[in-house]
Order: structure tokens, then sequence, then C-alpha cells
């Protein structure tokens, strides 16, 4: 990905559990979430590569779980934030800096199986070259079990078609009696600037690049790389804030 993808992520490791109500709510609603569909998708002997664990979420709460969870990212910031929140928790989990989009990592072992993580923005933030890139190195390989992702649900078309200025996405939330508003506004092509407000003060703005897809690119890309089936889980079924996919 960009140094600009990777930037952006240096600067939201230190804002990003202000888009939540309740961060340590949502990391154990998503780690059940999670760990449902890993129960029901993935051999019991697996272990997690979470592939853009930002600063732990899913790879904490997982750990939590009894998971044995490699964690990587292309953010070193978010890295060292996992990092210390697994000291805190007293949990283990390896941390590497790593492009998902360059393949699988080095470090995993070979001879068990491996569910890898593609969750929250990862999918969107790499361009089709570079995503199927990575994911044809995921689908050659033996020990991958599945992958579980994730989408947002908006609308591409017509986020793809706004004009640049435009506010493409914004939710306001009240944290600690604090209101929080979280918007992205197209700049043209896949660039986009993402605000973070904390009480009416700037927390976050940094320019990245996204790619908004239909379920049906997202699905061609993984069968397209060599994977044999995608099946989407809903939300109201998996209890997770995005619609998720595995990949097989």
């Amino acid at each position: 990905m960009s140094r600009g993808t990777r930037a952006f992520y240096d600067q939201l490791a230190d804002v990003y559990p202000l888009l939540y109500d309740d961060f340590e709510a949502e990391v154990t609603s998503q780690g059940a979430a999670i760990d449902a569909v890993l129960r029901s998708w993935a051999p019991s002997t697996a272990i997690i590569a979470d592939l853009a664990a930002g600063i732990g979420t899913q790879a904490i709460a997982l750990a939590r779980h009894g998971w044995t969870v490699h964690a990587f990212d292309l953010s070193p910031r978010a890295l060292v934030r996992l990092d210390a929140w697994a000291r805190r928790e007293g949990v283990a989990v390896s941390t590497t800096v790593h492009d998902f989009t360059a393949g699988r990592p080095g470090g995993l072992p070979r001879d068990c199986p491996i569910a890898f993580l593609l969750l929250g923005n990862a999918v969107a933030f790499a361009t089709d070259d570079k995503l199927s890139c990575g994911l044809r190195d995921l689908a050659a390989d033996p020990s991958t079990a599945a992958v579980i992702g994730s989408t947002r649900v908006y609308d591409p078309d017509a986020i793809a078609s706004a004009p640049c200025g435009a506010c493409v996405f914004e939710h306001t939330r009240l944290r600690g009696g604090q209101s929080v508003t979280h918007r992205w506004f197209a700049c043209g092509g896949r660039d986009y600037r993402v605000e973070v407000e904390l009480a009416g003060t700037v927390q976050l703005s940094a320019v990245t690049m996204a790619t908004a897809r239909h379920r049906s690119a997202i699905a061609a890309l993984f069968l397209g790389a060599g994977f044999t089936s995608l099946d989407w889980i809903e939300p109201n079924a998996a209890g997770f804030y995005q619609p998720m996919f595995v990949a097989r």
C-alpha cells in the first residue's frame, strides 16, 4: 500500500478508541462475533493471523478467547499500542509490521491451519491489483484454512460519483458525555480526507486512499485469486458491526 495509507493509520492509532461509544464493550462484542465465526468455519487447531490488526481490537479479543494470534499491520505506531495493550492484558500476541498486499507474512508456521483476518477497512484500502497479488499468495498456501473479512455498508456507486469536497460518511455519537464525529470527504479519485472531532475539536485530519466495492466485486477478486468459495454473513447473523465474508 502507499506511504499515505501507512501515515494515515499511524495517526489513526492514537484516536481510534474514540470511534466507539464504549470501546471495551465493542472489543468484547467483536471478539464474541469473530470467535463464533471462526468456530463455525475454521478448524479448532487453527492459529489466527490478523493481517490488518491496527491497535489490536480483534487480536486482543481473540487472544482472550484462547486463540493463538499473530498480528500484522502496515502501521508501526498501531502495533506499538497493540504490544502495550497485550502486556496490560497479560495475553500473548506477536506483532510484525507487514503489508498484507505483499502476500503471506514470514514467520508463520506451515504445519498447521491458519485463519487469516482482513476486517474493517482492510480490503477497501488496497487497489485491485495489489489486493489480488496478496490474495493469490494466500490462496496458493496449503496452510490457509480461510480468510475472514468484512466490508462497510454503503453504496459504492454514490461514493465513486461524489463531487470533490462532498461528505460521503458522517457519524456522531456521545462518548463520556462528549460528542465524537467521524467524517469522510471525497477528494477526487481514490483520495478521501478523514476527520475525527471530539467536542468540536479536530483530533485527526488526514488524507488516505480507498476503494468502495460492491460485494460482487469483492467476490470476483477473491475467486479470481484462486479461492473456490466466498460466503457472506450478515450483521444480524454474526453480531458484527459490518457484513462479514469467509473465503476458502
